[in-house]
């Protein structure tokens, strides 16, 4: 269907002409390695590799060849053709070699032989990745390989330094090479080499070295204009020239590629790079100092291994916490960036008045209650005891084994110890309960450390135990009142919200001590779906009337509905009661539904069988109005006899909390009940604050402590948007947060796929018309988009494992995307991906069938936005004249996330993504996945991933980024120590296993969503939109921000609904300097690069794909067994096609 396949290229062939090392499977590559170990003859040899641009070198000089050297060395730089779309013609033979970037010398082509070195030599480039290892190819080739220059050029490079004065003469070159050999045999293979492609026509298979650290080219001493390989090392070999002093500087200016690159403006080009200041950032060490620090250790040529590196890095990292890790702070103590325009918000921010505390240090009793249960009881068991033994305090207790006195508590001063046994009521089982608790002071802590760390000579350590203190304290009193979950507290709504299957929502209150400039109560609306305290019977309508079946009590349940009664029920507490019988009364916790009151048995204490329906008619007098509903297993599991009630004899005891995780429907629910504007949102946070009524309280009172009832009003920043370009030069300026489409920038064609239904009811006729609006609408946009191949109907009757055959059908025919038509469900979209990604490699793009029915000109659009970009191509971009400073050099911008399982989820493991961009204009991006045991946090592959990264990055730039900047997301701030140490110092020696000396400035930041501040407009000029939200671009980095350290709030997005959630931004890490405005508006613009939209998002881009790719990664072990201890096989089964990602990097959006 449509077109076949195309001719294939020779390996060779196709090396020769695109400049990398083609692509092959790994059953071809076992071919080529029985293949290495045959004999070539040196003719064919040289063959290849003048074929491929560079002669055979002989081992002996010769004058025509040191002409032909000359002749590859020109003074000026070629200009490049332009990069060629997908599907164009094949490209010419002989390529004009990539231009390389240097700030700080002149960039020279390469002249290196193409095609693989075939000869005896067995070193071939270990590694586990097959790119580019661009090194030393021909050199070093052993077993029978002549020991030869690198390249013709690098020849000519040793015979000019050999005649300088001081060098060693021609003669001793073969005894040095000997000696430079020895060494680098003991020098172990870096691990992400691919095949060793030499630069020349050298026979041996060499072991491939690592490129240069300041630049992408590397002058040898003596030889103006003659360039090594990219990956040269830094500090050549014992013998070998070194580099000395500064090279001439050519600049220019970073905008793409090496073929798109051009010349700076004049006024641009004595532009110096900026000074840093002379306290620098702490880094990890230089392989300089910890030789200098380790003299003890042995040399590198005796001991080399990049493993014994990684450890010396490791272990100095692994030494550091917050208060050693000097985290950037800002330029001016209290004071942010001054871009923008400037105006005042309001927060909900509370001030806290620490002046009048009665104490300074206050006391920390630890609480050991026994028995353990139930814990609901341990505040009443408290309060008990407090009214026992010291009547006239009131200290605080955090519900479990935390309680905080403002002085020593009678007979608990230091070394003292009380023991009490307290009865209280427990009024589920209508029983007295006896605990015996056990206090002892533990530690007495210090809150004038709070007033410190917001001084300027303050350390940089949170007071944690502090804060920890402060929220035990101001919790202590609605706690008591209010039903509490985690921070945030509930009260029985007053009117009914529901939220389907059994679930109503619940209204309340969050609270959270934080330190900005000063100390702050954090108090915002908060809502949570709690269990409707009905009837069991009432509500299985819910929960069980969505199985294709309507609900009737009395029919019996099939096993479908009994199971899905048994998930929203298992671990709840119901109530069971008989009419009319008040002491019948009992709470038991539910385990699971099982059969109906007439089929299900137990025995008598006799030993006789009998049903519950009749147990209940002959010893209770009590007529089942249901016996065909379900009983429910309830009390102990290991019980002797089991305990089965009917579940109209049952009710869900009120407020119960749970964790489960919420449907679409629950979620879809909540959400619109949540969305508020910001007047009514501004409304509920006061009201909570008028009901907490803080500053009544005898606990917070005997503390001297006191609760502003003032919402905090800050200084904020509106930063400009950026202005946006498409194809033909065609610039938008966004307004409020959004913009209009215009034909992209790089548009891709689309000229064979395919429609799928896969198992929908949308009609075949539906799914042409669909395709023609595809056509159109693509039109429109740019791209040239043909008429479907094809439409596929898949009947519900189709198996789901035949779906494979299809995709590589397709494939087989050329189908360049299939565009797959599903349901809702969650199983057939993780089937379509799993077959297409996993073990076809076929592009596809999934759309809900309600999607395609009601689309509209809007709809299309925002599909061809993800299917222009998985065809490598790019929507929009900054226009050049806006860009942030950092985007004018080779950079790296990365996004890392880790999602976790929901609590409810057994056997399923966490799943870490990072993506990182490889184009210029940071809008292109890679993805690396791993799956790592469940509720790890630690990025744990992050070298591997991050090697891969840079090596994708300079094969689609030839270039190595000069700066990282790392967002990294889902981390808190407890976590914050462990993090940077850990992944800071993976990243470091991922640069470093590339090169030695290779240590590029990293940004680290922490993108932080899951926070409650919120900002209200003060003015009605700054009111966006009908909920009247602060504008797209609002930042805020001071009062309620560290007073040193460097973090922010930015609001980057127009809310659609509800009010608008900043996100916070916190500087860990950044050897680089960089301004704080640089890094601010770096942030909002990179908001703005988001593929899917024309909208800016409410976090950058990068970390938005990582969320995608996190997901996909999700869509991969679904439904599937996982096997927890054997991760590191399970994430081999799940590798992605090498052809997805090579030539749609960005499939996942």
């Amino acid at each position: 269907m449509g077109k076949g396949k195309k001719k294939k290229t020779p390996p060779a062939q196709e090396a020769a002409s695109s400049g990398t090392p083609p692509q092959r499977s790994q059953a071809e590559e076992a071919v080529s390695d029985r293949q290495a170990t045959k004999k070539v003859p040196v003719k064919q040899a040289q063959e290849v590799g003048e074929a491929s641009g560079a002669s055979a070198v002989a081992s002996t000089t010769h004058p025509a060849r040191e002409q032909r050297v000359a002749e590859r060395l020109p003074e000026a730089l070629p200009r490049h053709p332009p990069i060629q779309e997908a599907g164009a013609a094949q490209l010419p033979q002989q390529r004009a070699p990539p231009v390389a970037y240097l700030s700080d010398q002149t960039a020279f082509p390469p002249q290196r032989g193409r095609g693989y070195s075939y000869g005896r030599g067995q070193d071939r480039g270990h590694g586990h990745s097959r790119g580019r290892a661009r090194g030393r190819g021909g050199d070093y080739g052993h077993d029978g390989g002549d020991r030869r220059p690198f390249s013709p050029q690098q020849e000519a490079v040793q015979q000019v330094a050999a005649a300088q004065p001081g060098s060693e003469a021609p003669h001793q070159w073969q005894q040095r090479q000997q000696s430079q050999q020895q060494y680098w045999s003991q020098t172990p293979a870096p691990e992400w080499r691919g095949r060793g492609r030499g630069r020349g026509g050298g026979r041996g298979r060499g072991t491939p070295q690592p490129f240069s650290p300041t630049g992408d080219t590397f002058q040898t001493r003596g030889a103006p204009g003659a360039r090594e390989s990219p990956f040269a090392p830094s500090s050549a070999p014992p013998g070998l020239p070194q580099q000395q002093g500064p090279l001439p500087a050519q600049q220019m200016q970073y905008s793409g590629p090496p073929h798109q690159q051009q010349q700076r403006p004049p006024h641009e080009q004595q532009m110096q790079p900026r000074e840093r200041p002379l306290q620098q950032q702490q880094r990890p060490p230089s392989a300089q100092q910890m030789q200098a620090e380790g003299a003890h250790r042995q040399s590198p040529r005796q001991q080399h291994p990049q493993s014994q590196k990684d450890d010396d890095i490791s272990q100095k990292m692994k030494n550091l916490s917050l208060d050693t890790l000097n985290m950037p702070v800002r330029p001016n103590i209290l004071e942010g960036g001054s871009k923008g325009r400037k105006t005042v918000v309001d927060t909900n921010h509370f001030r806290l008045d620490l002046s009048k505390l009665k104490n300074k240090t206050v006391m920390h009793y630890d609480v050991a209650i026994s028995p353990d249960r139930p814990k609901r009881l341990f505040r009443s068991a408290i309060l008990a005891l407090q009214q026992a033994y010291f009547p006239t305090r009131h200290p605080a207790f955090d519900g479990r084994k935390n309680m905080i006195a403002s002085s020593y508590l009678p007979h608990l001063g230091r070394g003292e110890e009380l023991t009490a046994t307290v009865t209280v009521m427990d009024e589920e089982k209508n029983l007295p309960k006896d605990f015996e608790i056990k206090v002892k002071l533990v530690d007495e802590v210090d809150l004038t450390c709070l007033n410190s760390y917001m001084r300027e000579e303050t350390n940089l350590v949170l007071p944690q135990k502090a804060i920890q203190v402060l929220d035990i304290v101001i919790r202590n009193a609605p706690a008591q009142r209010f039903t509490q979950v985690g921070r945030s507290f509930f009260t029985t709504p007053k009117e009914v919200l529901p939220l389907g299957n059994g679930m109503h929502m619940w209204l309340g209150f969050y609270q959270s001590v934080i330190l900005g400039w000063k100390p702050f109560l954090n108090v915002d609306v908060a809502h949570k779906g709690f269990p409707a305290d009905k009837n069991v019977s009432e509500i299985m309508a819910e929960v069980v009337g969505s199985r294709n079946a309507t609900f009737n009590p009395d029919v019996e349940l099939n096993r479908d509905q009994v199971a899905d009664l048994t998930a929203f029920l298992r671990g709840l507490k119901v109530e069971y009661k008989l009419p009319d019988q008040t002491t019948s009364k009992r709470v038991y916790r539910v385990n699971s539904a099982v059969l109906s009151a007439r089929r299900q048995e137990f025995k008598l204490a006799d030993g006789r069988p009998i049903t519950v329906q009749e147990y209940f008619r002959r010893e209770k007098k009590y007529t089942l109005k249901y016996p065909n509903l379900p009983c429910l297993h309830v009390g102990a599991q290991n019980r002797a006899t089991p305990i089965f009630l009917p579940v109209e004899l049952c009710t869900i005891v009120k407020g119960q909390v749970t964790f489960k995780k919420m449907n679409e429907p629950q979620t879809s629910a909540m959400i619109k009940y949540a969305a508020t504007s910001t007047v009514e949102r501004k409304s509920k946070i006061d009201h909570s604050i008028r009901q907490a009524d803080y500053n009544s309280d005898a606990g917070i009172k005997e503390f001297g402590i006191s609760v502003s009832s003032q919402f905090e009003s800050v200084n904020a920043r509106i930063l400009d948007a950026p202005q946006i370009i498409y194809g033909n030069e065609k610039k938008v300026q966004p307004e409020g947060g959004k913009w209009q489409a215009q034909p992209f920038l790089r548009s891709r064609s689309l000229e064979n796929w395919v429609i799928i239904n896969y198992r929908t009811r949308i009609s075949t006729d539906d799914l042409w018309r669909f395709g023609e609006q595809m056509k159109d609408v693509g039109k429109k946009l740019g791209m040239a988009i043909t008429t479907p191949q094809d439409v596929i109907p898949l009947d519900r009757r189709f198996q789901p494992y035949k779906l494979s055959g299809l995709l590589e059908s397709l494939k087989d025919s050329g189908a360049e995307l299939a565009v797959v038509v599903i349901d809702d469900r969650r199983a057939d979209y993780a089937q379509v991906k799993q077959f297409a990604e996993l073990q076809v490699g076929l592009l596809t793009q999934c759309l809900k069938w309600k999607t395609v029915s009601r689309s509209n000109y809007s709809t299309v659009q925002n599909i061809l936005l993800k299917v222009n970009s998985k065809l490598n191509g790019v929507n929009h971009n900054l226009a050049p004249l806006i860009r942030p400073p950092c985007l004018h050099e080779p950079i790296m911008i990365i996004g890392a996330d880790v999602t976790h399982p929901s609590p409810d989820q057994r056997n399923i493991p966490s799943v870490a993504a990072v993506c990182a961009s490889h184009d210029p204009d940071a809008f292109k991006y890679n993805i690396q996945y791993r799956l790592q045991p469940p509720r790890t946090e630690i990025i744990q592959d992050l070298k591997e991933i991050m090697t891969k990264h840079l090596m994708f990055f300079y094969k689609e730039t030839r270039h190595k980024p000069r700066r990282l900047i790392f967002y990294r997301d889902g981390v808190s701030e407890g976590q914050f120590a462990m993090v940077l140490r850990e992944e800071l110092t993976q990243i470091r020696n991922a640069c470093r296993g590339l090169e030695e000396s290779y240590e590029p400035p990293i940004t680290f930041l922490v993108v932080q969503k899951r926070h409650h501040t919120r900002f209200f407009p003060k003015k009605r000029e700054d009111e966006d939109g009908r909920n009247k939200n602060v504008p797209a671009g609002t930042i805020v980095d001071t009062s309620i921000t560290h007073p040193r350290h460097i973090d922010f709030y930015l609001v980057s997005h127009a809310s659609i609904q509800g009010v608008s959630r900043p996100t916070k931004y916190r500087t860990l890490w950044d050897d680089s300097n960089m301004d704080i405005d640089e890094l601010e508006e770096l942030t909002y613009y990179l908001c703005h690069l988001f593929s899917r939209c024309t909208r800016s998002v409410s976090y950058p881009a990068p970390t938005y794909y990582a969320h995608l790719a996190a997901f996909r990664a999700r869509m991969y072990i679904e439904g599937q067994t996982i096997n927890l201890d054997r991760l590191p096989h399970e994430q081999a089964q799940r590798i992605i096609k090498d052809n997805i990602i090579k030539n749609s990097p960005m499939f996942f959006v």
